[in-house]
């Protein structure tokens, strides 16, 4: 058999200043010896990125025997290396596609030792993978999918649903997020799990949520129409987006002057790269009144400098570290944190995935500002939205008309 390998190297360099990015090359060659440095790019490294190479193995090779020599360049890369007095870390991922003929599969090599590569970095990065008939399947329907795209924009497919948040205290009506979803034809209502993966590689996320601001701003029309302006709506954000003029003037149609908006960046998304450029806009959009919230905060590996460099307005805490607070105090422990850290930078907190009273309890007496999750009430379409804030707020309106 013939085996092609897929390789895509994380490399960090800590410590050193931007003026030296180019001796990235000569950590990476000192540390390989040689075996590596054909891994290691001809171009231009960033501070903290990725880089991918192909290698074909020698007719006759075995899976043990591709496992063992990309085995061995793993552990080569795991090895502690100091450059200049500064700390440099190197770890790879590995996929792999193993076929009697590499030549039978010219088209789709590449694109199978990708999606082993893509499994290997989901898993927790620092593996191998060998393609299966799973991962097959699923380039299939990945295929599929993105042939659907362009149709699903034409035919007005993705809908806006809603997600209340309520104050901690009082379970009083705090703001609304925006969720997206797609409502695919084939395969039914899709949430975001289900197809934002094929949108990143297919880069059109920041279109997807241009399309979820625009409906959603109709949908806060009709809503005030009735006499109902929301305290606040947020929306999930790539950093693509973040970097499109026109977003200020979307964030203006939608709050209209009324509502507060705030744009939630992921705390593991690639935010953290951007550094000057991203902070220039982000104070470009707060000076427009817009809010920025890190969501799934405790997920990643954001720093105290990076929150004070962002400023942000709230910390959504990760629903996984939520979901625990029923049986590990350790979790309970983190979440005081995350509050304190809040509290001392003037940020609120807002905890995701809340689904029973007890939750709700401690959150509160842990002093977390704001709670969404089902006990609250699951994301909801443009109807079912209108039926909740109709028994949230009729009270004190009197009636909707």
């Amino acid at each position: 058999s013939r085996i092609a390998a897929r390789v895509a190297a994380l490399l960090t360099l800590v410590g050193l200043p931007l003026m030296v990015h180019g001796k990235l090359y000569n950590c990476a060659a000192v540390l390989c010896r040689g075996q590596l440095l054909g891994i290691v790019p001809k171009t231009y490294l960033p501070n903290y990125g990725e880089f991918y190479e192909k290698r074909q193995f020698t007719p006759g090779s075995t899976e043990v025997r591709a496992r063992k020599v990309l085995e061995r360049l793993r552990k080569g890369l795991d090895e502690p290396l100091r450059y200049r007095g500064h700390p440099c870390r190197i770890s790879a991922s590995f996929g792999v596609v193993i076929a009697k003929n590499i030549t039978d599969l010219a088209e789709e090599l590449q694109l199978y030792a990708d999606a082993a590569l893509y499994r290997a970095k989901a898993a927790g990065r620092n593996r191998v993978e060998i393609f299966d008939h799973a991962m097959a399947e699923q380039v299939h329907l990945d295929r599929l999918m993105a042939a659907q795209f362009s149709a699903a924009f034409e035919r007005d497919e993705f809908e806006p649903w809603f997600q209340p948040q309520v104050r901690a205290q009082d379970l009083s009506l705090a703001g609304v997020e925006v969720l997206v979803r797609w409502r695919n034809p084939d395969r039914g209502l899709l949430t975001p799990d289900g197809f934002l993966r094929v949108a990143r590689d297919l880069r059109i996320v920041a279109e997807i949520d241009r399309v979820m601001m625009e409906k959603t701003a109709t949908v806060l029309e009709r809503l005030e129409a009735t006499g109902i302006v929301l305290p606040r709506i947020s929306f999930n954000i790539c950093t693509g987006r973040l970097r499109d003029p026109a977003l200020p003037a979307a964030v203006r149609r939608v709050g209209r002057g009324r509502t507060r908006v705030a744009l939630e960046l992921l705390e593991t998304g690639d935010w953290q790269e951007e550094g000057r450029n991203l902070r220039d806009t982000l104070t470009q959009l707060r000076a427009e009144g817009i809010e920025i919230e890190i969501d799934d905060f405790g997920s990643g590996q954001t720093s105290i400098l990076g929150l004070m460099e962002i400023r942000p307005a709230a910390l959504k805490i990760d629903r996984r570290i939520v979901a625990a607070l029923r049986r590990d105090t350790h979790e309970a422990d983190l979440v005081r944190q995350i509050v304190q850290i809040a509290r001392t930078l003037g940020v609120a907190t807002v905890a995701e995935g809340v689904e029973t009273m007890a939750q709700a309890e401690t959150l509160r007496l842990m002093g977390c500002d704001i709670l969404q999750g089902y006990l609250c009430a699951p994301p909801l379409e443009e109807a079912a939205f209108r039926d909740y804030l109709a028994r949230q707020l009729a009270p004190a309106l009197g009636g909707l008309g």
